[in-house]
């Protein structure tokens, strides 16, 4: 990028709708222009860093390793001339959280939560994302988020933990029994926590298994397993009348425990991020799922629920 050249909010808030929505016309509806001016902005905005930031095929678009810096940079950016502009407007300041959610904490009672975080901060917008604990942290990386709640994988001590459980195997609601041979397993496709877990299980068991249904998609997967294509390894917080345990004298193995946690993007959370820490850990009881263990708070010095340790 030369010196003369700088970034216009334009092309940002157009490189935003594109990241978000991964489709140029979907982009172009949420902007309000045509699909040929988002391309425009986009290929400007590329010339104006010298960097490729988005990979186009003719069937998906995905942003790149410098796309995906170009997220955080482009929120902060714009984040910062809303500041600024409402300061000097007058009236109320109104501040944004960006927040990242796992997507078995949405299903459970994490939206109570928010209401009435939006009704105790009226003046905090809350963008949020939902995805896999990978995709969050990876968010959290590149300056996109400033706090997830989701799980961590054993032995990363990053993060305030709120509760510890062990993981379970589901199955429809009609579950009776698993039918001779291989183990139907309803997976997500991609590196997730809980893939991993089921598999290194059964495999630690000996037990034939298949990938009977796969999608990086909860809710496929929790429809999958209701349709009766195969049992799962999840956190209790999906457990319904359509998704229950598995019987323990099916004989299926051990899963492990997993943390759920908060992570934030500094060593230190304020603002809106420290407001829903503090919120979350006092109503941890109703959000966790029956069984877990309650780690939120425990042993920590006054005010160390806001030390975060991000290495």
């Amino acid at each position: 990028m030369s010196d003369n050249q700088e970034l216009d909010i334009i092309l940002l808030r157009s490189f935003l709708a594109v990241s978000e929505t991964l489709h140029f016309t979907s982009a172009a509806q949420m902007r309000g222009v045509t699909q040929s001016t988002i391309s425009q902005h986009i290929n400007r905005l590329e010339q104006a860093v010298g960097a490729s930031l988005l990979h186009r095929t003719t069937k998906q678009v995905e942003l790149t390793p410098q796309g995906m810096k170009m997220v955080g940079f482009a929120q902060n950016i714009i984040h910062a001339q809303e500041m600024a502009m409402g300061y000097f407007r007058g009236g109320t300041l109104r501040s944004e959280l960006r927040l990242g959610i796992a997507e078995d904490m949405v299903v459970s009672r994490f939206p109570e939560m928010l209401k009435r975080f939006r009704r105790l901060y009226p003046h905090v917008d809350v963008r949020l994302t939902v995805g896999l604990s990978r995709e969050l942290y990876n968010l959290l990386a590149v300056g996109a988020l400033d706090l997830i709640c989701t799980k961590r994988r054993e032995g990363d001590e990053r993060g305030i933990p709120l509760w510890r459980e062990r993981l379970q195997w589901l199955g429809g609601g009609n579950f009776d029994t698993l039918a001779e041979g291989p183990i139907p397993l309803v997976l997500f496709s991609g590196n997730s926590i809980t893939r991993l877990a089921a598999i290194t299980a059964l495999n630690a068991a000996n037990l034939a298994w298949h990938a009977s249904f796969m999608s990086s998609n909860l809710g496929a997967l929790v429809a999958a397993v209701r349709s009766g294509y195969g049992i799962f390894a999840q956190s209790g917080l999906l457990v319904s009348q359509e998704i229950v345990p598995v019987p323990a004298n099916v004989g299926l193995p051990v899963l492990p425990e997993v943390d759920f946690v908060m992570v934030g993007a500094t060593d230190q959370l304020d603002g809106a991020a420290r407001d829903l820490s503090c919120l979350i850990i006092e109503n941890i009881e109703g959000l966790a799922p029956p069984g877990s263990r309650i780690i939120a708070g425990q042993n920590w010095p006054e005010d160390a629920a806001y030390e975060m340790d991000v290495r």
